[in-house]
């Protein structure tokens, strides 16, 4: 996996105009274009992609409150 895998992915900004499946499939593109395919670095890497008001949502939500 190269360093900084975070920098080379797309980010996501609700107030843009790329729609959230839209940018779901970029991410899973990039996950097979890089070739990580595990789960649990997807799951890491998912957050570095979002921005703006998604960004603040995801790092707002309370410790442990997503189980799956």
């Amino acid at each position: 996996m190269p360093r900084h895998v975070e920098k080379l992915l797309t980010k996501y900004d609700p107030d843009k105009t790329v729609k959230a499946k839209d940018h779901l499939d970029t991410f899973y593109l990039h996950m097979k274009t890089l070739e990580i395919c595990y789960d649990d670095i997807s799951c890491r890497l998912f957050p570095c992609t979002l921005d703006g008001r998604a960004a603040v949502w995801y790092h707002n939500l309370p410790v442990n409150s997503i189980q799956n």
